[in-house]
């Protein structure tokens, strides 16, 4: 489970009720204390951000390809567990330490911990998480072609 500094990231009322600049801000914050930042909207699934904190060796892509990336495929062989999280955000607006598995791109199963917000950006409803970069491990190897 990860435990945030709340003491340097935003209060929960804050992230909640971001605008546009002020998510921003707390990107850049976040990406200065080295954490993970990602958006995904809660609609389409589609990756709308994240920072440049989270390495390859966590997502096998780069930052910048993960954008446009339809999440449902990460979560092809966990989908119950996106609808949990899905539930507890509508509930609750966050969760704190989710934990939960997905599929990278090279086909390999990893578990990770991640504390998310449903928040509104741009307009559409966004599971924006934050995480350590640590806060993952492999559970299945990529099969070798």
């Amino acid at each position: 489970m990860i435990v945030l500094s709340m003491a340097s990231i935003r209060a929960l009322e804050d992230i909640l009720g971001l605008d546009y600049m002020r998510f921003q801000e707390t990107i850049m914050q976040c990406t200065s204390e080295g954490l993970i930042t990602c958006a995904v909207s809660n609609v389409t699934n589609v990756c709308l951000h994240t920072n440049p904190n989270l390495e390859q060796s966590r997502a096998i892509w780069s930052p910048p390809r993960l954008i446009g990336y339809n999440y449902l495929e990460f979560w092809r062989e966990t989908f119950p567990q996106l609808e949990t999280l899905q539930l507890i955000l509508a509930r609750d607006k966050h969760v704190k330490g989710y934990e939960y598995e997905g599929i990278r791109p090279d086909r390999s199963r990893c578990r990770y911990s991640t504390d998310f917000y449903l928040i509104d950006y741009m307009g559409e409803p966004t599971r924006f998480g934050i995480s350590h970069k640590e806060d993952f491990e492999v559970v299945r190897t990529a099969p070798s072609n």
